[in-house]
């Protein structure tokens, strides 16, 4: 049945990505996907789009890479998403306006891959799913939040308040029940990061809730920053 975000956000603080900022975290094997046939990932967030155009609202680099991509020139996500075997799937969601999402309203993304399944959810609702190469591939890069890693190219226009990374295929039952959360209340030993902007993180610093390596913020030109005006809320 239909699900609302009637509940609203878990807090006020996160990155004001403004076209301008982003965070930047470095290669961690405690977060990056477990390579191997027999693994799965999820990467799931809040944003909010001041405008839909080209962007990257969060992605890996490398061998092993996934993706979150407003694409088609801003008007529908696509998660793509690196297999064992080397093989690319990009997926493809709804146009924003066909799911009814406009600029300057929070939505939450989900990109699940569970065996040969590849699938997104917004607002806890599955809008695509496509067949992928079996399990994960060999994650080893940069990853970001709001741009390209190690670069400020397609800086995302809007806001970002959480983002969780996992090494399992969460369940529609799992993301509705933990989406409004800060920290998840389910069994949450494979959770390999959790930006949730409350658990420290201040001036250039993003901090990942479970401490397995904190990411740096930074804005055009790819220079650090600590600039207030990268913090909402």
């Amino acid at each position: 049945g239909d699900f609302t975000t009637a509940g609203g956000l878990i807090g006020k603080t996160g990155i004001y990505n403004d076209g301008i900022y982003n965070a930047q975290f470095a290669a961690a094997a405690d977060q990056n996907p477990i390579y191997g046939s027999g693994h799965n990932f999820t990467v799931e967030g809040w944003w909010k789009f001041d405008s839909f155009g080209y962007q990257v609202l969060a992605r890996s680099s490398n061998t092993g890479q996934w993706m979150l991509l407003n694409e088609n020139g801003g008007d529908n996500l696509a998660f793509a998403f690196s297999d064992f075997a080397g093989g690319t799937l990009s997926l493809s969601a709804p146009t924003w306006t066909d799911l009814g999402i406009v600029a300057n309203s929070w939505v939450h993304i989900a990109g699940v891959c569970d065996g040969t399944s590849q699938k997104v959810y917004i607002n806890g609702k599955l809008v695509a799913e496509g067949t992928k190469g079996l399990g994960v591939g060999n994650g080893t890069g940069m990853w970001a939040i709001g741009s390209n890693p190690n670069s400020t190219a397609y800086v995302f226009d809007g806001h970002n308040h959480m983002l969780r990374m996992w090494r399992e295929a969460r369940t529609v039952t799992e993301l509705r029940a933990n989406m409004f959360t800060t920290t998840p209340e389910d069994d949450n030993t494979k959770l390999t990061a959790n930006i949730n902007y409350v658990t420290g993180g201040s001036g250039g610093t993003i901090t990942d809730a479970e401490g397995n390596g904190d990411g740096v913020m930074y804005k055009t030109g790819h220079v650090t920053t600590t600039d207030a005006a990268a913090w909402a809320g």
